[in-house]
């Protein structure tokens, strides 16, 4: 059984992911060459557009690792993607908060690289079933403080996940109850749909990311009633 294990906020500690579809089981970093990154983004990019960023490299970075880094092809794709998410997030705050986590798995003295090191691994592991299947259309983001927090919202499935709940449920005899039985016996536990959060902060480089994680699905804002006229009497005759 594939059911994922959400964890929201991970940040590469105590990581718990099941169903991730990556053939590598990776350990933080190994044999990859992790040199600075200019980021693809100027500081004046919005948070959006950083969030959007992250999320195609963290991509780029599963799909290169999926089938393992043997070829020097899929080992300099996995480089490119995890310079441009170094480039892409909150170091100094990361490393503040690995260092404070009280984690035994983590070196008191692990290093400000190598704290973004885990934490970014640890985001590809947090997404990686939906990488191929972000809903760009769902995507919020809010300002939590002026110029200074900001959080992104992206629903997003697996496609094959998808594809089998969609071919179980053409069967319309079959209750909600033996739909999930049926898809859990072909490796998909519904729900299918995660929802993927970014928290961001503003620094002198421009937005920059703190968190990725997955969880429930963001639902929709329900559409606004139309507005109400006001009835206005008739004149009175003088």
């Amino acid at each position: 059984m594939r059911c994922r294990v959400f964890l929201l906020g991970a940040a590469a500690l105590g990581l718990a992911i099941a169903g991730c579809d990556d053939i590598r089981r990776h350990a933080a970093g190994e044999g990859i060459r992790l040199g600075e990154a200019q980021a693809p983004l100027g500081p004046d990019a919005s948070p959006d557009a950083v969030a959007m960023a992250t999320l195609d490299a963290i991509r780029e970075a599963q799909e290169s690792r999926a089938q393992g880094l043997g070829s020097p092809e899929a080992k300099e794709k996995y480089e490119s993607a995890m310079q441009t998410l170094r480039s892409l997030a909150a170091s100094s705050e990361i490393h503040e908060r690995v260092r404070k986590s009280g984690s035994n798995a983590v070196p008191k003295d692990i290093t400000e690289a190598g704290s973004v090191t885990l934490t970014i691994e640890a985001w590809i592991a947090s997404v990686a079933r939906y990488v191929n299947g972000y809903d760009l259309n769902s995507m919020v983001t809010s300002i939590v403080s002026p110029d200074q927090y900001a959080n992104t919202y992206m629903n997003a499935e697996n496609p094959r996940d998808r594809e089998v709940l969609d071919a179980v449920r053409a069967d319309d005899a079959l209750s909600d109850e033996e739909v999930r039985s049926m898809a859990l016996s072909k490796g998909v536990c519904p729900p299918i749909t995660a929802g993927i959060e970014l928290r961001l902060k503003k620094t002198p480089a421009g937005w920059r990311v703190m968190k990725v994680g997955a969880g429930p699905p963001r639902q929709p804002s329900p559409p606004m009633p139309p507005p109400v006229s006001t009835p206005t009497a008739p004149p009175t005759a003088q």
